[in-house]
């Protein structure tokens, strides 16, 4: 456990040393894995075994506590079952619970200003730099490192907004390529990256086109034909002449199963 010792000054290094080796004992003795957790701590640790053990202390009651009530969470709504299990960690871990469960706590922060931006007018540009600064304000220092990792998801995000997909389902193609091209920029991506995401959304609208057509000629047929052969041999051929045959093997495979691609939502940005 070397590899820990430069990380048990901090909360959530105890942590991660503490689930490893609750885990390993648990699966290698599971009738005595929390005396075997003492004794190693001491050994190992013995200058931080007290801090360690009264940490793996909270730590099983947490656990305790959220088995123990399982039911009543989920009989909570979102904000009600957050508020009561904060409640409990602060009760268990004190400050520390805000750097232990730090990601949480930065992800909520995100959201809730996803939900503000998502509920106020302007222009979507505008709400993609706000977007970058609530982004800074989370992660503060750690910013760029996390837009560097996790850049597509933040996207994503983004543009998953209903007021953003609003506004992109009013504009115009060309209009439309340059807005989702400025919210890409706006949250890092090189030129590069954005001539490929532009490619990519005039051919996802050609695609989507051929889709439209498709579905109005294949209602057609629906209502022309009865079920059967007939029917069949009818929206083979449709598929095949505006799809080609290998795509269209895939979308009628799809129909037997039950889905129909061309009538979900569109996501402007993301399909």
């Amino acid at each position: 456990m070397a590899r820990f010792a430069g990380q048990l000054d901090h909360p959530s290094g105890q942590i991660r040393l503490l689930e490893e080796l609750m885990r390993y004992l648990n699966q290698f003795d599971p009738e005595h894995w929390r005396e075997s957790l003492s004794a190693l701590l001491m050994s190992w640790f013995p200058e931080r075994s007290e801090e360690l053990l009264n940490r793996a202390e909270a730590m099983i009651a947490y656990q305790d506590f959220m088995e123990r009530e399982q039911y009543t969470l989920r009989s909570m709504g979102p904000e009600e079952r957050r508020d009561f299990i904060w409640a409990k960690r602060r009760e268990l871990f004190g400050e520390a619970a805000d750097e232990i469960w730090q990601s949480e706590l930065r992800n909520h922060a995100l959201s809730q200003s996803l939900k503000e931006l998502d509920q106020q007018s302007g222009a979507t540009l505008a709400k993609a730099e706000a977007y970058t600064r609530a982004i800074e304000d989370a992660y503060g220092e750690e910013a760029a490192r996390v837009m560097e990792r996790r850049r597509q998801e933040l996207t994503d995000r983004f543009l998953s907004l209903a007021s953003v997909q609003e506004s992109l389902h009013e504009q115009a193609p060309e209009q439309r390529y340059e807005t989702l091209r400025g919210i890409r920029q706006q949250l890092g991506m090189e030129e590069q990256a954005l001539d490929r995401w532009d490619q990519l959304d005039r051919t996802r609208d050609d695609r989507w086109a051929k889709g439209e057509t498709y579905e109005t000629r294949r209602q057609a047929i629906v209502e022309k034909y009865q079920p059967g052969p007939e029917r069949e041999e009818a929206l083979d051929n449709l598929s095949r002449d505006i799809f080609g045959n290998e795509m269209a093997a895939i979308i009628r495979d799809e129909e037997k199963a039950g889905y129909y691609r061309y009538r979900e939502s569109r996501v402007y940005g993301q399909n």
